[in-house]
């Protein structure tokens, strides 16, 4: 889960104070991840591993996951039997040292996830592949974290822009405040009681008719909906931004060929960066494990 940047909670403060922000930027990162989650599907994982929690693992964190095998002495021939006797398994990982010029690393450390710590099970990459003590598995074709950053950034961003929606649309129901001394505070209430109940006239001291002020927060019903197409727009920006199509802004009909085509390829160019590091897993996945066999693969589900 993301963190959203913490705030005293209290009932008297403004919703940017309070959870509100904090349950909205929680809500927006939930469905983020899940949409993001669904990209992808795994075939041919031996049967311990659970596929999603696999994409999760790469949608977190390092953005890295490792498949390692629980008995590195094992002949890599039997790589069906070992998959059918569980001793696969995906775990949370990270690069030892930094990233040479194209990218690589020699070193992983992995992580249990069950305490965050780490593993016995750290492997290198160094040497040909039917020598390596696992397969790495990024989340990211430049080997960083793009979709956890991409899945924090929008949801804040999206905290920010609903919870505009929300005031606007409070605001709506009372467009004027009533600023009153405190020692003047029962006189007004009464004096606009008297005023929203219809009555023509009402008295008043000139103390108190100088004591009333008003804030008039001009904010109009029209304001409500412009605030609300520009978080619905903000919403879909983030979706492309995790190659994902977004709904169209008009109705499909509304929209030429090349612009539908334009909002499917922006989409698809931008998931590529995710699914090319997960093909080329797969493919070492194969060539260490299975003999070449096409046995694990992954599909782009959208």
């Amino acid at each position: 889960m993301g963190r959203y940047p913490e705030t005293k909670r209290s009932t008297e403060a403004s919703p940017w104070l309070n959870g509100d922000a904090v349950s909205l930027f929680q809500h927006y990162h939930s469905r983020y991840m899940g949409m993001a989650a669904t990209r992808f599907q795994w075939k041919g994982l031996p049967p311990n591993i659970n596929p999603m929690l696999l994409e999760r693992t790469l949608l977190t964190e390092t953005g890295l996951a490792a498949f390692i095998h629980l008995r590195p002495s094992a002949d890599l021939g039997a790589g069906a039997d070992e998959a059918a006797n569980g001793r696969f398994t995906v775990v949370r990982a990270a690069p030892v040292g930094p990233l040479d010029d194209l990218f690589y690393t020699s070193g992983y450390t992995t992580y249990s996830p069950r305490t965050g710590s780490p593993t016995s099970h750290r492997f290198n990459t160094n040497g040909p592949l039917e020598k390596w003590k696992g397969v790495p598995i990024w989340g990211d074709a430049l080997r960083g974290n793009y979709d956890a950053e991409t899945i924090q950034l929008w949801a804040n961003i999206m905290a920010r822009a609903m919870l505009v929606v929300n005031v606007n649309m409070a605001a709506t129901t009372r467009g004027v405040v009533v600023v009153t001394p405190q020692d003047k505070l029962l006189s007004s209430q009464v004096a606009v009681e008297n005023a929203l109940s219809g009555l023509p006239t009402f008295s008043g001291d000139q103390e108190l008719i100088d004591s009333i002020k008003t804030l008039d927060f001009g904010v109009h019903p029209e304001t409500v909906e412009r605030s609300h197409v520009v978080a619905m727009r903000l919403y879909n920006e983030g979706l492309t931004a995790l190659g994902l199509r977004p709904g169209a802004q008009e109705k499909q009909e509304r929209l030429t060929d090349d612009e539908v085509q334009a909002i499917t390829g922006s989409a698809k160019a931008i998931r590529q960066r995710s699914y090319q590091p997960r093909e080329l897993a797969a493919q070492q996945i194969n060539a260490r494990y299975f003999e070449g066999t096409q046995v694990v693969s992954v599909v782009d589900q959208w």
